[in-house]
């Protein structure tokens, strides 16, 4: 075990840190302890060694993930506000690419949360709760757009305010009768809004982000 350690060791490199490297430079220096007591066993090794090349993948997947995030941000030549505001949401985007949100209803309250923070970032006295008249996002108030403003609006004070703090007589039905559709209305309802959002601020690569929060 010594000399695997040792062997491992040589083999390791001078590769920048990360927590796999660090877990995996803790694991060699304890094959080459002083005491063959205190060394793992075969067992032992193997078991860690596959936890380690285990979160190493997901490791990958993440930054995969990120990457493919901003590389599509460069190229819609995104502007700095969109790209602050996405900014804020690689961590969601990243854990819903993982899987690590496996309910929809949930993922649907993040996209509205990243619409809701993007209309408040374009249009400072605007959000999802109040779009000012007149404004860029006027049109968010008319036909079929209204009814999924209120939809994302109610999915979003869940997220921030709780069912408690209701904005607007009506909202536990109107999130009740969110929660009921089925998965695919629930995603075109989101989508929907998120790509009138994005027409008002002239940025396509917010469907884009919303699918990504949306995941698959």
């Amino acid at each position: 075990m010594y000399s695997l350690g040792v062997a491992l060791r040589s083999l390791l490199g001078d590769a920048p840190a990360d927590d796999v490297r660090r877990d995996l430079v803790a694991c060699i220096d304890s094959c080459t302890k002083p005491s063959g007591a205190k060394r793992p066993t075969t067992s032992d090794l193997v078991a860690t060694l596959e936890r380690l090349d285990a979160k190493a993948q997901v490791s990958a997947e993440a930054q995969r993930v990120v990457s493919t995030l901003r590389t599509n941000l460069e190229a819609a030549k995104a502007d700095a506000t969109f790209v602050d505001v996405v900014s804020k949401f690689e961590g969601t985007v990243t854990a819903v690419g993982l899987g690590y949100h496996p309910h929809l209803l949930m993922r649907c309250t993040n996209a509205a949360d990243f619409l809701n923070q993007l209309i408040e970032a374009h249009e400072p006295q605007s959000s999802l709760g109040f779009i000012q008249r007149g404004g860029r996002f006027d049109a968010l108030y008319k036909g079929d757009l209204a009814s999924c403003r209120d939809y994302v609006r109610v999915l979003r004070n869940r997220r921030s305010h709780g069912s408690k703090d209701a904005k607007t007589e009506g909202d536990d039905q109107r999130y009740a009768a969110f929660a009921s559709q089925r998965p695919d209305q629930q995603r075109t309802t989101v989508l929907t809004f998120a790509a009138a959002v994005g027409k008002a601020i002239g940025q396509n690569m917010t469907k884009t982000v919303a699918e990504a929060l949306l995941g698959p």
